[in-house]
This record gives C-alpha cells, structure tokens and sequence, in this order.
C-alpha cells in the first residue's frame, strides 16, 4: 500500500505540474502541435491516475479507509477535469482561427503565368444528414468558409454543397448539375427545406423534454443528460431564446427524469426551501457524476459487460433465433413467414407516418432505419452502439438512438413508446419472395396487422425483446400443416 501511495503522491505533482504549464500557457499564441502535446499528457496521466486509484481500492482493509481514499482521489479528478475543459475551450478557439487564417489565405490575390490546372482546395466541412438540431451550425460554418467565401466560383461552391449533404438528403441536388448559375437555385432548396426556425425550435425542445430518464444511479447517464441539455439549451440562446428564464420549467424537467436515488441525495444537499436554480441543480450533477466515477472505478476495470447497452461500450446482439410468425411447411423444405404489422408513428410535430416494423423475440433491441429516422425529425441521442449478429460478428454500428411514440391502425387507442438505436438499414425486404396466399380461410375476415404481409417490401423499424411484451396478445390461430399460423397483436 505504501508504494502506491507514493505512485499516487508522484502522479498528482505531476498532474499539478501540468495544471501550472496549462495556467501559464497564453492562448492567444498557442499552436495546434502544442495544444496536441498537452492533450497526450493529459490522457497519460489521467489513465496512470485511475490504474493506481483502482489498485488502492482493491488493498483497503475496509469502508473507512475506501471513503478516504474515495475523497483524495476526488481533489485530483476537480483538477483533471479543470484542465479538461481549459483544453476543451482552446481547441474551439483553435478551430475558429484555423478557418479564419484558411479565408484569409483564399483571399490573397495570386500571380498566374500561363494556363493552369484549377483544384479545389480542400476544406473541412461539416456533413448535414438531415437533423435539423444540426443545421444552425452546419450551416453558419458553410456560409462563412464557402457561402460567402467571393474566390470560389458558383460551380466549386455547388460541389461543396453537394458534397456536404449526406445519406437521403444527398438525393435533394441530384438534378441539378455542377454549374455557375446553379448555385444560387440549389442553395435556395437547400434552405427553403431546412431553414424553419419553427420546427428547429420544436425539434431542439422536444430534445431536452424527451431525453432518457435515468434509470438508475450512473455517471454516464448523468454526464449524457447534462451533455443532451447543454446541447440542447446552447442552440435555443443562438436562436435567441433565454434559457435562463425558464428556472422552474428547466429545474422540473430534470428532477422528473432523475432515478430516486440521485433525487434523494439532492434533496438532502438543499438548506433552504426555495426552488433551487438551474445552474445549482446542473453543478450538483456535475459533481454527483464525478463522485460515482470515482466510487465505481474499482468494479469496473476488470468487470465483463454484459448489459444491453452500455454507453462506455455497448454492444447490443441481433441475432435471429426462433421468432414467432406465420409458419409455411412443405415436405422438403420450411420457411417462415416472419412477423410484421404497418404501425402509427408520431413525428417531431404530431404527424402520424404509416410505417412497416417486424417485431422479432430474437432480437434484444428495437433499431430504425436513417431514413424512417430522419423523416420522422425525432431527437436523436448520440451512442456508440455495436450491434452483432451470429457468432458476434458485428454488423452494423448505430451512433444514434431515437424514442418514438406508436399507435395502432386497428385499435387506435393501443399506444406504446420505444426507444430504438438507429441503423442504416433494419433489414432485407420481407417476405424474401412473394408467397401466395389462396387458401387460407382461417386469415380471411381478420383485422391484419399487415394487410399485405404476403409481398416482398421493405421494413422501417424492428420491435425486439424490449418492447415486444406491451405488444404481444395471448391469442393465436394455428391451421393445418403447410398453412401459417396468426398471433395476436395490439397491431392487429
């Protein structure tokens, strides 16, 4: 114990060392090589002071001494995180200059002898898939190095633009051809379908209302929730809104998504019976976050992850196992005939879509496709989610989840609300080939879920283990052999 301590005792000398360089280092003339260089001692010694934390905790004879310990290890993640965001700050301002002295250079007047050869300059520009949380910034950083940036010809500002959009909305340019005079028309359609302030004030609200309540005490789930509400309340003011006007709205919003036992911890830290501010709840979140990572740190180094999804590193299984459906048998060979039902789905402003879902057992979560995703213009989470299939090999890679509200067309008041991961593609077309369904008598007459199960069409959205059991109905109609059976369904 002794010589970790000592370890422990050399680590943060260094790690105040670092703090000193860092107070002492003048932003104004900080180069990125520098800034790179304070960003990997930083991570050296933040990874060297978590090992040596966990190592302590593991040789304390007791909880007092893991409490004091707990304590000391605290002092030293105020002043990492400190440095954090200093670093955080710099890079932003790093970012910002690096784009003015690049419009500055294309700016100068050059010398041309002779005919030359004309290539773009290679700018690093955001990528817009559609989410409307995302164009108020994609778009002013577009404007200012390429909108309004006179050296560059209406034809190269097209290729930009065309080549900024991204996944379905690269589609809304493609008739319209790399030319001078094309311009102005593309970026006019481009504007006209994304500029509504309206709607990007609804989406960025309906962002901060209906992020994911925090299930239980976690700091990741802490640290998502204050990332999603800072994101979230930072576009509203650049749209000038005031946020800081809205306390009691704000402060209830985030007490009634917080799990019972971080509430409880907050209540108690009160000394007054006012309604406390914002900017109190947000910091006490803050520190609470940082005490479970610290309280934490020990179990999870060595633990093996096996939840559903973990934020620090998720996999999530889509294997296909044994999934009820309609069922079709010959002598030879069987298929099956999987589930799926067309549902009611609500977007960003109350609109119902129609859209196709297979509801499978096998699989341990919903998922949606991008493109349902972004029709429907729902708060998107960020994740680092890896799904795999059979064997755990991975298949897909979902960066987003979405929470969505669903309806059914046969029963209108059965309702339900899910939270999917989003995919760029849920699936094949289901059925694989068209089957033919003369002859089944015990279908007809039944209120189907999926009026057209039997032709080949594709799926937006797969229902998985997580929702399946709100769904699912007793019921069922099995027939003769070779014929499919029914499950009964909110859906139908």
């Amino acid at each position: 114990m002794l010589s970790l301590k000592n370890s422990r005792s050399g680590y943060k000398a260094v790690a105040t060392k670092l703090k000193q360089s860092l107070d002492t280092q003048d932003p104004n003339v900080l180069t990125r090589s520098t800034y790179n260089m304070f960003i990997v001692k930083l991570q050296d010694i933040t990874t060297k002071l978590e090992d040596n934390h966990s190592q302590i905790l593991d040789a304390c004879a007791d909880e007092a001494e893991v409490n004091l310990h707990i304590a000391d290890y605290e002092s030293s993640l105020d002043t990492l995180m400190e440095m954090s965001l200093k670093l955080s700050s710099w890079d932003d301002t790093l970012t910002r200059k690096e784009a003015a002295d690049y419009h500055h250079q294309q700016s100068q007047p050059t010398q041309v002898y002779g005919p030359v050869k004309v290539n773009l300059p290679k700018l690093e520009l955001p990528k817009f898939t559609g989410r409307l949380e995302d164009w108020i910034t994609f778009s002013d950083l577009f404007t200012h190095v390429v909108h309004a940036n006179n050296e560059l010809s209406g034809a190269q500002k097209l290729q930009y633009l065309k080549s900024a959009l991204q996944g379905d909305e690269a589609r809304l340019l493609d008739a319209i051809t790399i030319a001078d005079g094309n311009y102005e028309t593309a970026w006019k359609i481009v504007t006209d379908r994304y500029q509504h302030t309206r709607e990007i004030l609804h989406t960025l609200i309906n962002k901060f209302l209906h992020q994911p309540e925090v299930q239980q005490e976690s700091a990741t789930s802490l640290l998502n929730m204050i990332d999603v509400t800072n994101q979230s309340l930072n576009a509203l003011r650049v749209l000038n809104c005031k946020p800081e006007e809205w306390n009691v709205i704000l402060v209830t919003v985030i007490m009634n998504k917080l799990d019972l036992e971080t509430r409880r911890v907050y209540e108690r830290s009160l000394y007054h019976n006012e309604m406390p501010t914002f900017e109190e709840l947000m910091r006490f979140l803050q520190k609470q976050s940082r005490a479970l990572n610290a309280g934490g740190l020990s179990s999870a180094i060595n633990k093996k992850h096996h939840t559903l999804l973990h934020r620090e590193d998720a996999k999530v299984e889509a294997k296909r196992e044994a999934v009820p459906g309609l069922t079709i048998k010959s002598s030879n060979s069987e298929s099956v005939l999987l589930f799926t039902a067309v549902i009611r789905v609500m977007d960003h402003v109350g609109h119902q879509h129609d859209c196709r879902a297979l509801l499978d057992t096998g699989s341990q979560a919903s998922f949606i496709s991008t493109a349902c995703a972004n029709k429907l213009n729902l708060p998107q989470m960020e994740s680092s989610t890896e799904v795999t299939g059979l064997a755990g090999v991975g298949v897909a890679h979902a960066g987003y989840t979405i929470k969505f509200q669903m309806e059914s067309r046969v029963y209108p008041s059965c309702h339900a609300t899910t939270e999917a991961l989003v995919v760029p593609k849920v699936t094949c077309e289901l059925p694989i080939t068209h089957v033919d369904s003369n002859g089944w008598s015990h279908i007809q007459g039944l209120k189907l879920a999926d009026p057209e199960y039997h032709r080949s069409r594709s799926v937006d959205i797969l229902l998985g283990a997580n929702i399946l059991n709100k769904i699912m109905k007793p019921a069922k109609i099995d027939w003769e052999d070779g014929t499919p059976s029914a499950q009964d369904t909110i859906f139908g």
